[in-house]
């Protein structure tokens, strides 16, 4: 049996799903995460420029400031499924972004107590890329935003959210969470 937990490359825990067989981030991407995965990138699609890029679309909250108001804008946002595979496949082997397979899906229970979900952000974080692999395949969002003004925006009992082009739908709604396989 795998520990209960590991650490990135950038210093972030990781946890062991037993059900994927995979370790998987315990929060979605921030963006202090990219800045450290990428301090020591030089070249390729992924490098500085890129991060620049990215991070120009996501405001900085300063690591002190962020609360329960503002630990959203600290997610990386914006960023659309290809790079966030760039990504994976730069970190080393075995990451890669989540598969959704539909008899995963949650079905619809009465708000709780906080659960483990809610504590690794998949409740009120954002929409997190995965690949629906159930013809026809695409990339679909998973997760339950934060509320905007009031509205909720998607859950997991609602099944996924799937935008029309992902491939150029930049949200902030969206962002990432990374798997590796042992």
């Amino acid at each position: 049996m795998a520990p209960p937990f590991e650490i990135d490359p950038a210093g972030f825990p990781m946890v062991w799903v037993e059900a994927i067989a995979a370790w998987m981030q315990w929060l979605p991407m921030s963006r202090l995460e990219l800045e450290r995965f990428l301090s020591a990138a030089q070249d390729g699609p992924i490098d500085h420029a890129w991060c620049g890029r990215l991070l120009e679309l996501n405001a900085a909250v300063a690591l002190a400031r962020i609360d329960s108001g503002s630990y959203a804008e600290a997610l990386l946002t914006r960023i659309v499924p290809g790079e966030a595979e760039r990504f994976a496949a730069r970190l080393g082997e075995g990451f890669a972004l989540p598969t959704l397979h539909l008899s995963f899906v949650a079905t619809t229970r009465p708000r709780r107590q906080r659960t483990l979900a809610d504590q690794m952000l998949m409740r009120y974080g954002v929409f997190e890329w995965v690949w629906q692999s159930e013809p026809p395949g695409r990339w679909v969002g998973v997760g339950e935003p934060r509320p905007v003004r009031g509205v909720s925006l998607g859950s997991p009992e609602r099944g996924p959210a799937a935008p029309d082009r992902p491939e150029t739908f930049r949200s902030y709604l969206y962002g990432c969470r990374l798997i590796r396989r042992p």
